[in-house]
């Protein structure tokens, strides 16, 4: 299992259409048959930052991701949307051996 944190600090007055975004993504990420599971979180103390952790079968199901058309959307928007933008990819060693 393929495991991606992303932590997102909103750009000043954008917080609503990167949640609108991050929302539409999270559907449709769900919906891929292959991912694991798709969570977003907002930070209490920091309201303008989001993280998201996602988790996929393996490298393949997340290269197919990568390559679909709502991340597309997603990477088209970073640019006005987030100030800044930090992903870590982990493998769950732990769950290929108890799976």
């Amino acid at each position: 299992m393929i495991v991606l944190h992303v932590q997102l600090l909103t750009q000043e007055g954008k917080f609503g259409e990167l949640e609108q975004l991050l929302l539409e993504m999270a559907r449709s990420s769900r919906a891929e048959s292959r991912c694991l599971w798709y969570h977003i979180y907002r930070d209490l103390e920091e309201p303008r930052k989001f993280s998201v952790v996602e988790a996929y079968e393996d490298e393949r199901a997340l290269a197919h991701h990568l390559e679909t058309a709502h991340i597309g959307k997603y990477r088209e928007s970073l640019p006005r949307l987030v100030q800044e933008r930090e992903v870590s990819k982990w493998f769950t060693a732990e769950y290929e051996t108890l799976a």
